[in-house]
This record gives structure tokens, sequence and C-alpha cells, in this order.
């Protein structure tokens, strides 16, 4: 029996699709991973920037430079704010914008010179510090 060229032509095109698929499906799947892991690395970023940012706020907070104090809390409250907006993980946002929340009742701590500012930042330094690695 002989195969149409019709049917070389279509066997050929369906080996050339198969071939493509197995070549393109696991970079696919890395290049979702990596993207997963960059996302994960970006979340990371953000919040150690504003670990630093909180603590230099409360260095200056400690030192009595209500002044400095306050114009660092309100950058710390400009990136939170930028940072909630940035991130697609909604429980990150939502974690951020919580903290947002308490920006006026800090800002007039800062402004008010009290010195109880300190442990309402340590406070949300512990809300913002990653988790301890298991096994610590």
């Amino acid at each position: 029996m002989a195969v149409s060229r019709k049917a070389w032509l279509v066997t050929g095109l369906v080996f050339i699709a198969a071939a493509f698929l197995a070549g393109f499906v696991p970079q696919y799947l890395k290049a979702r991973e990596a993207s997963r892991e960059l996302r994960a690395a970006q979340s990371q970023l953000r919040a150690a920037g504003l670990r630093n940012e909180l603590c230099r706020t409360m260095i200056e907070t400690a030192r009595d430079d209500f002044g400095t104090a306050r114009r660092d809390l309100e950058k710390f409250f400009g990136d939170l704010a930028a940072a909630a907006k940035a991130t697609p993980d909604p429980e990150e946002k939502a974690r951020w914008e919580s903290i947002g929340a308490r920006r006026a009742v800090l800002v007039a701590k800062a402004a008010s010179l009290d010195r109880g500012l300190v442990e309402d930042l340590q406070e949300i330094y512990g809300e913002i510090a990653p988790p301890a690695p298991a096994g610590q």
C-alpha cells in the first residue's frame, strides 16, 4: 500500500510539532519556576529595605533625634506604601497596609517627642522580620 505524499507531510509536521513541544515544555516550566523565585527574592529585598529604614528610625529615636526620626519615619511609610502597591501577593499587601495604617499615630509620637515610639517601632520590626529558619 502506497502512502501518499500528503500523509508523509502531515506525519512529518506532527513529528516536528512533537519535537518542538518536547523542548518547549521543560523550558517553560524552568522559566515559570525562575519567575516564582524572582518574585520571592524581590519580596525579601523589599522587606529587608523596610527593616533597614525602620532600624535607622529606631536609632535616631533612641538618640533623641526626633526630627531625623520623623523624617526617616515619613520615608519608611512612603516606601511601605510603594511596597504594598508593588507586591502581587495579597497576603503581603494586607500586611504592609495594616502597618501603614499606623502612620498617623507614629508620626504624631515622633512630633511630640514620645519615647514610647521606640517600642512601637520594635513591634513593627517584628512584623516585618522574616520568620526564623526551621530548626532554630
